[in-house]
C-alpha cells in the first residue's frame, strides 16, 4: 500500500476526495444547480413513452413532450453546456458523509452521482438530439451530443468501475445520436471538425486504468468490514487476501497498456483467482475490459464514419487501409484486432465496425448477440419489429476494408 500512495494512487476513500476546484470553473457547479429539474424533465418525457400506445419514442405525442418539457425547464441545457465546457470536475462532498469511511454507502453515494450521469445522458444525447433532429436540426443535434462528449470526460474522473461503466454508457447515447446524424450527412465542416477535435481528445483506455486505480480504495475498506479481520489469528489469511486482490487489479493494469499500442491483440485471459475474493471480484473486472475496448471501438466507429462524411465526394469508397480519411492510423483501427475497422457501402449511408470480442466479422451483426460492434444506417420505423427496436442496418453492402 506504500508503494501505492506513493506512486499517486488512492488507497482510501478519503484519498479519493477532489482538491478544491473554483467553483466556476468546475462543472459539478452547473450540473448540481441543473439535476432538480433535469430530474423533472425527466419524469415528463419518461411518463410520455408510456403512455404512448405505439411504443414509438418517435412518436408526435413523445416529441411533443420532450418540446414541451424543455421548454418548462430552460436553464437545463445552458447549464448543461457551461457544465461542458469547464475545465475542471470534482464533487466535494465526501463518499461518505458521516465520516465513518463506510464502503457500502460509499458506493450508495457513487451510484447516485452515477444516476444523476445518465439523466444528464439521456437528455442532451437522447431526448435533446431526437428532438433537433425531428426539427431538421443537425448541426444543433450533432452540438448537442457532442455537449454530452465533452461530460462524459468529466464522468470519467468519477472513482470505480461502476462510475467507468456508466461513463460508456453515457458516451454511447452520444455516439448513437451521432450515427443518425452523419447517417444523414448532413453537418457543416465547422460541426465535422468539432466533432473530431472532441473525440480526439478521449482517452478510454486511460479512462479504464483510472477506474482500476479508484477502485482499489473501495477493496481495502470492504476488507476492513470482514469478520475477525483485526484479529491475529485472522489476519494472515486477510494479508494474503488483500495481496492476491492487488496482484489481480495490478494483472489487469500491466494487461491495459497493450491495448494502448495501435498494434492492438485478442483480450489476453486473465490468470485463474486463486481465492474467493478473486473468483467473485474477476468476472467484474473482465466485464470492465471488455466495456472499455467496445467503448473504443465505437468511438473510432464515429471518428471513421464522421471522416467518410467530411471527403469531397462522400459516397466514394476509402482506401481499403482507410488511410485518405486524414485521421491518425491508431483512430482507424479495431482495438480487437489492431487491424482497420470494417467499412461498408449500404444502400441507406455506411456500415461501420469492429468484429469485436469473438474476432470474426459476422457482416455488421450487432443487436443482443453483439457480434460485432458499430454502426449502420437507422432502421426505419416501418422496417423495425419489436425485438429490432434500436439495432442498426445489418446486411448488405461489399466490404470496402475487411480482414
Amino acid at each position: 500500500m506504500a508503494k501505492i500512495r506513493a506512486a499517486g494512487d488512492p488507497v482510501s476513500l478519503a484519498d479519493l476526495e477532489p482538491e478544491p476546484i473554483p467553483p466556476e470553473q468546475n462543472a459539478a457547479t452547473y450540473l448540481r444547480r441543473a439535476r432538480d429539474d433535469l430530474r423533472a424533465i425527466e419524469q415528463e418525457i419518461v411518463k410520455a413513452e408510456r403512455a404512448d400506445s405505439d411504443s414509438d419514442r418517435q412518436s408526435p405525442a413523445v416529441l411533443e413532450a420532450m418540446r414541451s418539457a424543455l421548454a418548462a425547464y430552460p436553464e437545463v441545457v445552458p447549464l448543461l453546456e457551461q457544465a461542458a465546457e469547464c475545465p475542471e470536475y470534482g464533487i466535494s462532498e465526501p463518499l461518505d458523509p458521516g465520516g465513518a469511511d463506510d464502503p457500502q454507502v460509499a458506493l450508495e453515494t457513487v451510484m447516485s452521482r452515477a444516476g444523476d450521469n445518465r439523466s444528464v445522458a439521456r437528455l442532451l444525447g437522447s431526448y435533446r438530439c431526437r428532438l433537433l433532429l425531428a426539427d431538421g436540426k443537425h448541426d444543433e443535434a450533432a452540438r448537442s451530443a457532442v455537449s454530452l462528449l465533452k461530460l462524459t470526460r468529466h464522468f470519467d474522473r468519477e472513482p470505480c468501475m461502476v462510475s467507468f461503466l456508466v461513463a460508456i454508457a453515457c458516451r454511447g447515447h452520444a455516439m448513437e445520436s451521432l450515427n443518425e446524424v452523419l447517417q444523414a450527412g448532413a453537418i457543416s465542416d465547422e460541426v465535422s471538425r468539432e466533432l473530431e477535435d472532441e473525440l480526439a481528445k478521449h482517452d478510454i483506455n486511460e479512462a479504464y486504468r483510472q477506474a482500476l486505480r479508484t477502485e482499489r480504495p473501495f477493496g481495502f475498506a470492504f476488507f476492513r468490514t470482514m469478520p475477525g479481520e483485526n484479529t491475529w489469528f485472522a489476519r494472515a489469511y486477510y494479508n494474503r487476501a488483500k495481496l492476491n486482490y492487488l496482484g489481480l487489479l495490478e494483472w489487469y493494469l500491466v494487461d491495459s497498456k497493450a491495448a494502448d499500442s495501435s498494434e492492438a491483440r485478442a483480450m489476453v485471459e486473465a490468470p485463474e483467482p486463486t481465492d474467493i475474493w478473486g473468483v467473485l471480484l474477476n468476472p467484474a473486472i473482465e466485464a470492465t475490459r471488455l466495456a472499455a475496448r467496445r467503448g473504443q471501438s465505437l468511438l473510432n466507429v464515429i471518428r471513421v464514419l464522421n471522416a467518410l462524411q467530411r471527403r469531397e465526394n462522400p459516397d466514394e469508397p476509402p482506401a481499403a487501409d482507410l488511410s485518405d480519411l486524414g485521421l491518425p492510423r491508431e483512430a482507424t483501427l479495431d482495438p480487437f484486432t489492431g487491424k482497420p475497422v470494417i467499412v461498408k457501402r449500404v444502400p441507406d449511408g455506411w456500415l461501420v465496425y469492429s468484429v469485436g470480442q469473438n474476432g470474426i466479422d459476422d457482416g455488421g451483426e450487432f443487436g443482443d448477440n453483439r457480434s460485432d460492434e458499430g454502426y449502420g444506417p437507422p432502421a426505419k420505423p416501418e422496417d423495425k419489429k419489436p425485438e429490432d427496436a434500436g439495432s442498426g442496418q445489418e446486411d448488405g453492402g461489399d466490404p470496402v476494408s475487411a480482414e
